[in-house]
């Protein structure tokens, strides 16, 4: 039951935004018939700052 409460605490943290951008990001890799490890080193070698 610990791990359910926990995902529900996990879950209740994402807000729309975060949701729309990872839509638009997977149409768009759809799209432009991106894979998933294009895609994986596409996100990890972009210029975001964090």
């Amino acid at each position: 039951m610990d791990r359910l409460e926990a995902l529900g605490a996990s879950l209740s943290q994402i807000t729309m935004y975060e949701i729309e951008s990872e839509s638009t990001q997977a149409k768009k890799n759809v799209v432009l018939n991106v894979s998933e490890i294009e895609a994986k080193v596409l996100e990890a070698t972009n210029d975001d700052p964090w």
